[in-house]
């Protein structure tokens, strides 16, 4: 080549680099080539102009692929080292001002610069090549991947020489040829990062960083750096956050912004569309890392970044929360000029807030994540602390679960680092809070009191020189003083109560939560009244209380188990362990006490969680010997005075523990029967039923159960208590739970029972008791109804022993020839005529035998309940028509012949409760004898509509039970269940509610019953519009097959056409649109409106 102009032999480079060796002939081993290049060229650099080096050199670099591991090495060493000298000889003529040179140094830069570069994007080409491919011998292309990336770096920093040279145009003819040759080795430094695993080196990064700063900070590449930089950005996704470190460098280290500040607009200037991924998410990653490098930098562009908040693609918006986040996270942690920006970053925190209305829940959750990080912050926000308080509570309702679980984080870092731990530490019990400020108002008002009326006036006089007057200022002054200091403590007190006030509507949410299908979710909300309770806030116990139903969360996942695991761990931090303050000797009597303060108050459904809560316990070990030992001391104590409420906790925990070990019950048996079935249970009869059902527990044990005759203390103690004469209503739920034990203990117990009801029978009928026989008649009833289900239960356990037996013999025929005679007896009755004998006793022997003692009260409760006005008593009432239902249960022909007036007194009593239990009768009913009640169905879905909210919850929960379980064929009257929704009363609607969410999950429920519903809801004119269209998108919501909904919007479509009224048709139109079909005739139709005005 005769002469190199680097402008010709770049252009012709860039459009086919094949031209630049057209007219030569190429070597026939490249290997060898490159060791005659260097003996050539090693010694003196200049020798690249001579004996056809030049172009060897381009060939060479055309051929690269032909050339080995070691002459590739050979070659990246050979133009590293001389471009190098040929920067130090630039350098050396730019020192001495010597012009004459300027010619030379130029050409050997410009040549070795474009070989640099050629090669540079050779090696980048052969790293793409090698990284990608995969297969056998990979490790060895990963070392010879890693010895590429060390050859770019060396000529990257040879590349970083050259661009230093601040006079470097000097030695260029003109300012043209400067810029093409800075911008060739710029360039070559940004192609080589394009590359994914150079991009992601840090060591060929931080080279080609060096190279682009130097371009930018000496020769005048900020254009190329803008449009580079951009282009990277929406075209190489794992430049995103290279690009950003890039100008953080710029502004950190070199104090330039101008090109950060240009590429920061144009990125504002972007549009994103809400379908495209890639790119938004991309930019979202650079802005972030920026705004973590260079937070001054971003927050000073805040202005024109705004705009992207509005931008339809989420990935964006979250992305400009995230960076505002690193924003003041990062300036308010450098402390030297975090207090200067503080306006500043309240502005942003500002913006910020403004997206918790984001339509994306993943931009609203990073707007809970900034105000999280920001209350970690030492630096406090305290103008922002109400809001955000207020704010967190409202996420607490989202639709999503993510946000509301990020809420929930968010809610504790407030409380954890709330502001109004100064005066009186960081407890919150709003009460105690309340008396301070009271107390505080009261000395201002004291004070002002005691301060002349014209205090401002005096207080502004121009000192005067009587020596009183100038005591009275004083004292003015002190005064005035010690009132602002009141008013500020007032303020402070009552900041404190309004955010106790924000955390009460939260535990409230909370308490709801706790059931969420987000099991995450529901771990949030424990933590947060853990939490709470170790703040002392108010409403903490009530949501500690809820967690209990946390037990029954399904355990066959891995998330099951993880919440149930969670809420044994709070329960024991609160309840099970004692505080290490607290000496061994008196830890066990503390957890006691504990587990007995979890009974007061406590539902049924609240009681049977803390069972199975304590059973787990047990299980685990975290309840030891010491602490059931303090419980049995607490009940059986008798020296002193104790609570009822002491006693009767101390009995239901042990109770409780003895469903996982039987024997807890039988340690302390003499103790139970003595005080809770003795003189403390006769005066006490809650103390007595929860000692009968701790009785219970020794049915778990075999041997303990057949040890107990007739006449053993203990089924002695429970017919005692059964036989006991008292007018307390508290006397029926004793006489269920003590026969529940006998059916579980004794050995006979169908013989115990009968001689309970004789003894009932004689003192209820014998002289001297009419004045009693209300109540004595009602007790009578109230065992004789209960005997007869629990003699049911009894005969189907038998049953199934015999089943059981039955199995057993078979086994043992088949192993051994011989057995016992009752064995042998079992193994000559078949499985089916057993079952008929059994079927026969409960038909036709328990209620229509000669010789059965219940037989005599089937007349007699029929008779009861026949005539009310006779038998008037409220309670004999609502005993006999319970007792009525349990003996239906018993035979389908007593059933059959009392079922009319069982429904009478469920349509006619005007007494609730007897309502319910008819209600509830009828469903057992249902499950016993279903034929009988098949055709009745429509007196249960009657009472949905009764004047009594118990009843109609009552029915609700009956019918859920039975639709649910397959008990019950829906037909027309899921409209009825569905009207539920719109019940005043919450627990109502809450029910059908989740009646309609189970009932989904069955197979197409909701959508074979779509049309009937909607039928029934459209013509119910008490209805409103609201509650129709409320009811109507609820149910639409479950249906979501395809097929489904193109069937409902036909049918629907077809019924539009023949509505008859405007309110008809407004209702078809309405469910019409909440279905997603892509019926464009149906559309067509809806937009022409209501046609039909009027007929003749």
């Amino acid at each position: 080549m005769s002469e190199f102009i680097l402008n010709e032999v770049y252009t012709e480079y860039l459009e086919d680099a094949q031209q630049l060796v057209s007219r030569a002939n190429s070597p026939s081993d490249f290997n060898y080539a490159v060791n005659e290049l260097i003996e050539d060229v090693a010694v003196n650099s200049s020798q690249i102009f001579h004996n056809n080096n030049l172009t060897t050199t381009f060939q060479i670099l055309l051929n690269i692929s032909e050339l080995t591991s070691r002459s590739l090495g050979k070659l990246a060493d050979l133009l590293q080292t001389c471009f190098r000298g040929a920067c130090e000889s630039a350098l050396e003529a730019l020192e001495r001002s010597d012009s004459d040179i300027y010619s030379q140094v130029r050409t050997e830069v410009e040549v070795y610069g474009f070989l640099v570069q050629w090669l540079i994007s050779a090696l980048a080409h052969k790293v793409s090549t090698d990284d990608n491919s995969g297969g056998k011998g990979r490790s060895k292309k990963d070392v010879e991947v890693e010895n590429l990336k060390r050859y770019i770096v060396g000529l990257m920093e040879a590349s970083a020489n050259i661009m230093d040279i601040q006079q470097l145009r000097a030695i260029f003819g003109t300012s043209q040829d400067h810029d093409t040759f800075a911008a060739m080795i710029c360039r070559a430094a940004y192609r080589a990062i394009e590359t994914e695993a150079l991009g992601k080196d840090a060591n060929v990064r931080d080279a080609t960083f060096d190279v682009i700063i130097a371009g930018i900070k000496f020769q005048n590449q900020s254009n190329m750096a803008h449009s580079m930089l951009l282009q990277h950005l929406n075209y190489y996704e794992h430049l995103s956050e290279p690009v950003a470190e890039l100008l953080a460098l710029l502004y950190n280290r070199e104090n330039e912004s101008a090109v950060s500040e240009t590429i920061i607009l144009e990125v504002s200037q972007m549009h994103f569309s809400n379908t495209d991924s890639k790119a938004p998410k991309a930019i979202a990653m650079f802005l972030v890392k920026l705004s973590q490098l260079a937070p001054k930098l971003v927050l000073k562009q805040m202005a024109v970044l705004r705009r992207l908040l509005e931008s339809d693609s989420y990935a964006i918006r979250n992305g400009i929360v995230d960076s505002c986040s690193q924003i003041v996270v990062s300036i308010s942690t450098t402390g030297d000029d975090g207090e200067h920006y503080r306006s500043q970053i309240e502005g942003v925190l500002e913006l910020v807030e403004e997206r918790i209305l984001d339509v994306s829940p993943y931009v609203r959750s990073r707007v809970l994540q900034l105000f999280s990080n920001v209350c970690d912050l030492e630096v406090r926000f305290n103008a922002h602390f109400q809001q955000t308080a207020n704010m967190a509570v409202e996420c607490l309702n989202d639709k999503s679960g993510l946000v509301r679980g990020r809420a929930a984080k968010l809610l504790q870092k407030l409380v954890t680092t709330h502001p109004f731990k100064a005066l009186h530490g960081a407890q919150l019990n709003m009460g105690v809070w309340k008396d301070r400020l009271a107390g505080i108002e009261v000395e201002i008002t004291d004070l002002e009191k005691s301060m002349p009326a014209e205090v401002n006036g005096a207080y502004l006089d121009p000192p005067s020189d009587d020596e009183g007057e100038h005591a009275a200022q004083n004292d003015v002054s002190e005064n005035l003083e010690k009132l602002k200091k009141l008013q500020l403590t007032q303020t402070y007190y009552k900041d404190a109560i309004k955010f106790m006030t924000v955390m009460k509507r939260a535990f409230d949410q909370a308490e709801v939560l706790l059931f969420s299908k987000v099991k995450t979710e529901v771990m949030e909300m424990m933590d947060m009244f853990v939490l709470a309770d170790a703040y002392n806030f108010e409403g903490a116990s009530s949501g500690i209380r809820k967690m209990l139903h946390v037990i029954w969360t399904k355990g066959n996942s891995d998330e099951g188990k993880e919440v149930q695991a969670r809420l044994l761990s709070a329960y024991s931090k609160l309840f099970f362990e004692a505080p290490l303050s607290i000496p061994d000797a008196e830890a066990s009597m503390y957890i006691a006490r504990n587990l007995i303060s979890l009974t007061y108050g406590a539902t049924l459904a609240e009681l049977a969680s803390l069972e199975r809560l304590l059973c787990v316990a047990m299980e685990k070990g975290i309840i030891n010997a010491l602490v059931v030992r303090k419980l049995w001391q607490t009940f059986g104590y008798t020296q002193g005075a104790i609570s009822r409420s002491q006693r009767r906790g101390a009995v239901i925990v042990l109770g409780m523990l003895a469903q996982a070990d039987a024997e807890i019950i039988n340690v302390g048996l003499e103790t139970l029967l003595s005080v809770g079935l003795g003189a403390f249970g006769q005066k006490d009869l809650v103390l007595a039923k929860y000692a009968c059902v701790a009785l219970q527990r020794l049915g778990g044990d075999p041997k303990l159960k057949a040890s107990m005759s007739s006449d053993s203390a203990v089924i002695t103690a429970l017919m005692s208590i059964v036989e006991h004469y008292t007018e307390d209503l508290e006397w029926f739920d004793v006489a269920a739970q003590s026969l529940n034990a006998i059916f579980i203990l004794a050995e006979s117990p169908e013989e115990v029972t009968s001689e309970i009801i004789r003894r009932k029978t004689i003192s209820t009928f014998s002289e001297g008791s009419s004045g009693l026989r209300d109540i004595k008649l009602s007790q009578l009833l109230v065992v004789v109804g209960h005997a007869a289900i629990k003699l049911i239960v009894y005969l189907e356990a038998k049953e199934l022993e015999f089943k059981r037996l039955k199995v057993m013999v078979e086994k043992a025929k088949s192993g051994e020839a011989g057995g016992d005679d009752d064995m042998e007896q079992i193994g000559g009755t078949s499985e089916d005529d057993f079952s008929e004998i059994i079927t026969s006793v409960r038909e036709r022997e328990i209620l229509y035998g000669d010789n059965s003692l219940l037989a005599q009260f089937g007349p007699l409760v029929v008779e009861v309940c026949s005539n009310n006005l006779k038998y008037s008593s409220e309670t004999l009432q609502i005993a006999a028509s319970s007792c009525l239902s349990k003996l239906m249960c018993v035979s389908p022909l007593f059933c059959q012949q009392s079922l009319p007036l069982l429904i009478t007194i469920m349509e006619k009593s005007e007494n609730p409760i007897i309502r319910s239990n008819a209600v509830i009768a009828l469903g057992d009913m249902t499950i016993c004898f279903n034929h009988l009640l098949d055709e009745n169905t429509n007196y249960l879905y009657e009472r949905l509509h009764d004047s009594s909210p118990m009843v109609q919850r009552t029915t609700l929960m009956t019918l859920t039970f039975l639709i649910l379980a397959g008990q019950v064929k829906v037909k027309g009257q899921l409209g009825e269940m569905a009207k539920c929704l719109e019940n005043p009363d919450k627990r109502i609607s809450d029910l059908s509610r989740m009646f309609f969410t189970e009932l989904a999950t069955k197979d197409n429920a909701i959508y074979n019953g779509y049309i009937d519903i909607f039928s029934v809801l459209s013509a119910d004119e008490e209805l409103s519009d609201d509650q129709l269209k409320r009811v109507i998108r609820f149910l639409t919501s479950f249906v979501e097959k395809e097929r489904h909904v193109k069937q409902l919007s036909d049918k629907l479509f077809a019924r539009l056409g023949r509505c008859e009224t405007e309110k008809q048709w407004k209702d078809v139109s309405f469910a019409l649109g909440l279905l997603p079909h892509k019926n464009e005739s149906i559309q067509g139709v809806i937009a022409e409106g209501f046609k039909v005005v009027g007929k003749v």
